[in-house]
Protein backbone atom coordinates (compact mmCIF):
# COMPACT_ATOMS: atom_id res chain seq x y z
CA UNK A 1 0.00 0.00 0.00
CA UNK A 2 1.24 3.49 -0.84
CA UNK A 3 0.21 6.66 0.99
CA UNK A 4 0.98 10.21 -0.07
CA UNK A 5 0.21 13.52 1.58
CA UNK A 6 1.50 17.04 2.16
CA UNK A 7 1.00 20.15 4.28
CA UNK A 8 2.12 23.78 4.32
CA UNK A 9 2.02 26.44 7.04
CA UNK A 10 2.48 30.19 7.29
CA UNK A 11 5.58 31.38 9.09
CA UNK A 12 5.25 33.20 12.40
CA UNK A 13 6.44 36.51 10.89
CA UNK A 14 4.61 36.21 7.55
CA UNK A 15 1.32 37.80 6.53
CA UNK A 16 0.56 35.23 3.81
CA UNK A 17 1.97 31.76 3.18
CA UNK A 18 4.26 31.73 0.14
CA UNK A 19 4.78 27.96 0.22
CA UNK A 20 2.55 25.60 -1.74
CA UNK A 21 2.58 21.83 -2.19
CA UNK A 22 0.35 19.40 -4.06
CA UNK A 23 0.31 15.66 -4.67
CA UNK A 24 -1.35 13.13 -6.95
CA UNK A 25 -1.14 9.90 -8.96
CA UNK A 26 -0.59 9.84 -12.72
CA UNK A 27 -2.17 7.39 -15.18
CA UNK A 28 0.84 5.01 -15.08
CA UNK A 29 0.74 4.59 -11.28
CA UNK A 30 3.36 7.30 -10.74
CA UNK A 31 2.89 8.97 -7.36
CA UNK A 32 4.17 12.50 -7.00
CA UNK A 33 4.55 15.42 -4.62
CA UNK A 34 5.50 18.90 -5.90
CA UNK A 35 6.53 21.75 -3.61
CA UNK A 36 7.41 25.41 -4.13
CA UNK A 37 8.55 28.17 -1.78
CA UNK A 38 8.10 31.76 -2.94
CA UNK A 39 10.77 34.34 -2.18
CA UNK A 40 9.75 36.56 0.74
CA UNK A 41 11.24 39.73 -0.74
CA UNK A 42 9.62 39.37 -4.18
CA UNK A 43 6.00 40.37 -4.89
CA UNK A 44 3.09 37.92 -5.22
CA UNK A 45 5.24 34.82 -4.93
CA UNK A 46 2.41 33.00 -3.18
CA UNK A 47 0.74 33.07 -6.60
CA UNK A 48 3.96 32.20 -8.43
CA UNK A 49 4.60 29.20 -6.19
CA UNK A 50 1.13 27.84 -6.94
CA UNK A 51 1.57 28.35 -10.66
CA UNK A 52 4.89 26.48 -10.70
CA UNK A 53 3.48 23.58 -8.67
CA UNK A 54 0.26 23.23 -10.66
CA UNK A 55 2.00 23.48 -14.04
CA UNK A 56 4.45 20.79 -12.94
CA UNK A 57 1.59 18.57 -11.78
CA UNK A 58 -0.10 18.95 -15.16
CA UNK A 59 3.02 17.66 -16.92
CA UNK A 60 3.38 14.67 -14.59
CA UNK A 61 -0.33 13.86 -14.90
CA UNK A 62 0.04 13.82 -18.66
CA UNK A 63 3.33 11.96 -19.07
CA UNK A 64 3.74 10.06 -15.79
CA UNK A 65 7.20 8.69 -15.13
CA UNK A 66 8.28 9.69 -18.65
CA UNK A 67 7.95 13.35 -17.66
CA UNK A 68 11.48 12.88 -16.31
CA UNK A 69 12.68 12.53 -19.90
CA UNK A 70 11.71 16.16 -20.51
CA UNK A 71 13.18 19.44 -19.24
CA UNK A 72 10.53 19.51 -16.53
CA UNK A 73 11.68 22.67 -14.75
CA UNK A 74 11.96 24.65 -17.97
CA UNK A 75 8.56 23.59 -19.30
CA UNK A 76 6.79 24.27 -16.01
CA UNK A 77 8.48 27.66 -15.66
CA UNK A 78 7.66 28.62 -19.24
CA UNK A 79 4.00 27.63 -18.84
CA UNK A 80 3.75 29.58 -15.59
CA UNK A 81 5.42 32.58 -17.24
CA UNK A 82 2.91 32.48 -20.12
CA UNK A 83 0.08 32.74 -17.59
CA UNK A 84 1.83 35.57 -15.76
CA UNK A 85 2.11 37.52 -19.01
CA UNK A 86 -1.54 36.94 -19.90
CA UNK A 87 -2.85 38.28 -16.60
CA UNK A 88 -0.17 41.01 -16.47
CA UNK A 89 1.52 40.02 -13.24
CA UNK A 90 5.13 40.87 -12.53
CA UNK A 91 7.56 38.10 -13.57
CA UNK A 92 9.14 38.47 -10.15
CA UNK A 93 6.22 36.49 -8.73
CA UNK A 94 7.99 33.41 -10.13
CA UNK A 95 10.95 33.88 -7.78
CA UNK A 96 10.21 30.54 -6.15
CA UNK A 97 11.85 27.18 -5.58
CA UNK A 98 10.60 23.93 -7.08
CA UNK A 99 11.04 20.45 -5.60
CA UNK A 100 9.64 17.29 -7.17
CA UNK A 101 9.29 13.81 -5.71
CA UNK A 102 8.21 11.03 -8.09
CA UNK A 103 7.70 7.37 -7.15
CA UNK A 104 6.71 4.49 -9.43
CA UNK A 105 6.20 1.20 -7.56
CA UNK A 106 5.76 -0.78 -10.79
CA UNK A 107 9.23 0.30 -11.94
CA UNK A 108 10.50 0.14 -8.34
CA UNK A 109 12.13 3.54 -8.86
CA UNK A 110 12.02 7.00 -7.36
CA UNK A 111 13.37 10.40 -8.37
CA UNK A 112 13.81 13.60 -6.38
CA UNK A 113 14.75 16.84 -8.10
CA UNK A 114 14.97 20.35 -6.73
CA UNK A 115 15.96 23.89 -7.67
CA UNK A 116 16.39 26.47 -4.94
CA UNK A 117 16.81 25.98 -1.22
CA UNK A 118 15.14 23.05 0.50
CA UNK A 119 15.78 19.35 0.77
CA UNK A 120 14.63 15.77 1.04
CA UNK A 121 14.65 12.85 3.42
CA UNK A 122 14.85 9.13 2.66
CA UNK A 123 13.94 6.63 5.39
CA UNK A 124 15.07 3.06 4.75
CA UNK A 125 15.02 -0.16 6.75
CA UNK A 126 18.70 0.02 7.68
CA UNK A 127 19.70 3.66 7.21
CA UNK A 128 18.22 7.09 6.62
CA UNK A 129 19.58 10.36 5.31
CA UNK A 130 18.74 13.99 4.63
CA UNK A 131 20.08 16.35 2.00
CA UNK A 132 19.50 20.03 2.46
CA UNK A 133 20.49 22.80 0.04
CA UNK A 134 20.99 26.45 0.91
CA UNK A 135 22.81 29.28 -0.81
CA UNK A 136 25.45 31.83 0.00
CA UNK A 137 24.01 35.27 0.77
CA UNK A 138 20.50 33.73 0.80
CA UNK A 139 20.32 34.09 -2.99
CA UNK A 140 18.89 30.86 -4.46
CA UNK A 141 18.82 29.86 -8.10
CA UNK A 142 15.15 29.58 -9.05
CA UNK A 143 13.81 27.49 -11.97
CA UNK A 144 12.40 30.65 -13.54
CA UNK A 145 16.01 31.67 -14.24
CA UNK A 146 16.16 28.85 -16.80
CA UNK A 147 14.17 31.10 -19.12
CA UNK A 148 17.02 33.61 -19.05
CA UNK A 149 19.91 31.31 -19.96
CA UNK A 150 20.51 33.20 -23.18
CA UNK A 151 20.89 36.53 -21.38
CA UNK A 152 24.52 36.90 -20.19
CA UNK A 153 23.58 39.87 -18.01
CA UNK A 154 21.02 37.92 -15.98
CA UNK A 155 22.31 37.81 -12.38
CA UNK A 156 22.45 34.63 -10.35
CA UNK A 157 24.67 33.19 -7.66
CA UNK A 158 27.62 31.13 -8.88
CA UNK A 159 28.08 29.26 -5.62
CA UNK A 160 26.02 26.87 -3.56
CA UNK A 161 26.38 25.40 -0.11
CA UNK A 162 25.22 21.84 0.35
CA UNK A 163 24.60 20.44 3.80
CA UNK A 164 24.41 16.65 3.99
CA UNK A 165 22.93 15.57 7.31
CA UNK A 166 22.82 11.98 8.48
CA UNK A 167 19.42 11.34 10.05
CA UNK A 168 20.78 8.91 12.62
CA UNK A 169 24.02 10.53 13.73
CA UNK A 170 22.80 14.08 13.00
CA UNK A 171 26.26 14.95 11.70
CA UNK A 172 26.46 17.59 8.99
CA UNK A 173 29.09 18.57 6.46
CA UNK A 174 29.30 21.60 4.18
CA UNK A 175 30.83 21.82 0.75
CA UNK A 176 30.97 24.80 -1.59
CA UNK A 177 30.90 24.01 -5.29
CA UNK A 178 30.46 25.85 -8.56
CA UNK A 179 26.84 26.37 -9.52
CA UNK A 180 24.99 26.46 -12.82
CA UNK A 181 21.38 26.44 -13.96
CA UNK A 182 20.63 22.82 -13.16
CA UNK A 183 18.73 21.13 -10.34
CA UNK A 184 20.66 21.31 -7.08
CA UNK A 185 19.15 17.92 -6.23
CA UNK A 186 18.83 15.17 -8.81
CA UNK A 187 18.52 11.82 -7.07
CA UNK A 188 17.41 8.55 -8.66
CA UNK A 189 17.12 5.33 -6.70
CA UNK A 190 15.37 2.01 -6.34
CA UNK A 191 12.60 1.47 -3.82
CA UNK A 192 14.15 -1.61 -2.24
CA UNK A 193 13.97 -1.17 1.57
CA UNK A 194 12.62 2.40 1.25
CA UNK A 195 9.87 3.22 3.76
CA UNK A 196 9.38 6.95 3.28
CA UNK A 197 10.51 9.70 0.90
CA UNK A 198 9.82 13.33 1.66
CA UNK A 199 10.62 16.83 0.42
CA UNK A 200 10.58 20.03 2.48
CA UNK A 201 11.09 23.77 2.09
CA UNK A 202 13.82 25.79 3.77
CA UNK A 203 11.32 26.87 6.42
CA UNK A 204 12.55 23.83 8.29
CA UNK A 205 15.66 25.90 9.04
CA UNK A 206 13.65 28.63 10.79
CA UNK A 207 12.59 26.91 14.02
CA UNK A 208 13.78 28.82 17.09
CA UNK A 209 13.37 28.73 20.83
CA UNK A 210 14.23 32.28 21.87
CA UNK A 211 17.58 32.85 20.11
CA UNK A 212 18.49 29.18 19.74
CA UNK A 213 17.93 27.54 16.37
CA UNK A 214 16.57 24.00 16.36
CA UNK A 215 18.70 21.67 14.25
CA UNK A 216 17.20 20.46 10.99
CA UNK A 217 18.13 16.86 11.63
CA UNK A 218 16.28 16.71 14.94
CA UNK A 219 13.15 18.24 13.37
CA UNK A 220 13.08 15.74 10.52
CA UNK A 221 13.81 12.88 12.89
CA UNK A 222 10.64 13.76 14.82
CA UNK A 223 8.51 14.44 11.74
CA UNK A 224 9.14 11.02 10.19
CA UNK A 225 8.07 9.14 13.33
CA UNK A 226 4.60 8.34 12.05
CA UNK A 227 2.40 6.63 14.64
CA UNK A 228 -0.42 5.77 12.26
CA UNK A 229 -0.37 5.80 8.49
CA UNK A 230 -3.57 6.93 6.81
CA UNK A 231 -4.62 9.25 4.00
CA UNK A 232 -3.63 12.49 5.77
CA UNK A 233 -0.70 11.14 7.76
CA UNK A 234 1.57 14.14 7.07
CA UNK A 235 -1.08 16.73 7.92
CA UNK A 236 -1.81 14.90 11.18
CA UNK A 237 1.86 14.56 12.07
CA UNK A 238 2.87 18.13 11.25
CA UNK A 239 -0.10 19.62 13.11
CA UNK A 240 0.63 17.61 16.25
CA UNK A 241 4.35 18.40 15.97
CA UNK A 242 3.78 22.15 15.54
CA UNK A 243 1.32 22.24 18.43
CA UNK A 244 3.90 20.54 20.63
CA UNK A 245 6.61 23.00 19.56
CA UNK A 246 4.43 26.03 20.26
CA UNK A 247 3.70 24.72 23.74
CA UNK A 248 7.47 24.57 24.28
CA UNK A 249 7.98 28.10 22.99
CA UNK A 250 9.38 27.02 19.63
CA UNK A 251 8.20 28.82 16.47
CA UNK A 252 9.02 28.58 12.76
CA UNK A 253 9.50 32.09 11.47
CA UNK A 254 9.51 31.20 7.77
CA UNK A 255 6.75 29.37 5.88
CA UNK A 256 7.18 25.62 6.13
CA UNK A 257 5.99 22.88 3.78
CA UNK A 258 6.48 19.13 3.82
CA UNK A 259 5.21 16.36 1.58
CA UNK A 260 5.99 12.74 0.98
CA UNK A 261 5.21 9.19 0.00
CA UNK A 262 5.06 6.29 2.45
CA UNK A 263 5.55 2.75 1.13
CA UNK A 264 4.03 0.04 3.30
CA UNK A 265 6.23 -2.79 2.06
Amino acid sequence: MIYYDSAYYKGYTHIVCQDFVHQGVAFDNTFYVVLSDGCTSSPLTDIGARLLVLETCKIIDRFGWKSLEQPLFTIASNNAFDYVKRVKLTPLCLDATLFILIVNPDLEQYCIQGMGDGGFVCVQDTESFIKYINFEDNYPVYPYYLLSQMDPTFPFSNKKVMNEIDLLSLKSTKTVTDWNLEPAINEFGDLNSVKFLGIFSDGIDSFYKDQDKIEIGSIIKDLVKFKKIKSEFIKDKTLSYLDKQINQGIFHYDDFSFGGVYLDQ
